[in-house]
């Protein structure tokens, strides 16, 4: 039993240093027997790991005569909804509608408003961004249904003044 034990140790060793001798190791000589460290036989190349730049997806073109509802993403309304719709070729936005209900900005809230404006924003590789009474609105189609973007509310209430808002994420699909 005790020369099986041997055996396997004898073996186990042999395997280990043929292991290292194979990955490139050997011994240092310079230190005494026993406490031998391990160098790299052949230095290892710099490998240095370039990640390519990402090149944005297409963005595919609006789905001409599509009327887009979606939810504009804010904590001071109880529901902010945003409605867009396209032109018959799909080149421009046409209108552009807001309702939110139990609105709370800086200086200003409202129970329920709703608003619907006629516009005549380009739509230039899929992207639009353009400025209204109520701030600043910029997206991007996702699909020929789909887009999403944001939104800087600042309603500008004449002859009351402006009331800020923030800037809240939207996102709405065709129906």
């Amino acid at each position: 039993m005790q020369k099986m034990i041997w055996t396997a140790c004898i073996l186990l060793t042999f395997l280990s240093l043929s292991f290292l001798v194979a990955c490139g190791l050997k011994p240092k000589e310079s230190l005494p027997k026993g406490d031998a460290e391990p160098e790299l036989a052949t230095p290892m190349p710099d490998l240095k790991t370039e990640i390519p730049a990402v090149e944005p997806a297409v963005t595919p073109p609006a789905l001409p005569s599509v009327t887009l509802v979606g939810k504009i993403t804010m904590d001071s309304a109880k529901i902010a909804q945003i409605t867009l719709k396209v032109s018959a070729d799909g080149k421009l936005i046409e209108g552009l509608g807001f309702s939110f209900t139990e609105l709370k900005c800086e200086g200003f809230s409202a129970g329920s408003m709703s608003t619907e404006m006629t516009t005549r924003e380009s739509v230039t590789d899929g992207k639009f961004e353009f400025s209204s009474s109520f701030g600043v609105i910029s997206g991007r189609f996702t699909s020929p249904t789909a887009v999403k973007g944001s939104i800087h509310l600042k309603f500008n209430q004449k002859p009351i003044g402006e009331f800020e808002c923030g800037t809240w994420e939207w996102s709405a699909k065709g129906k």
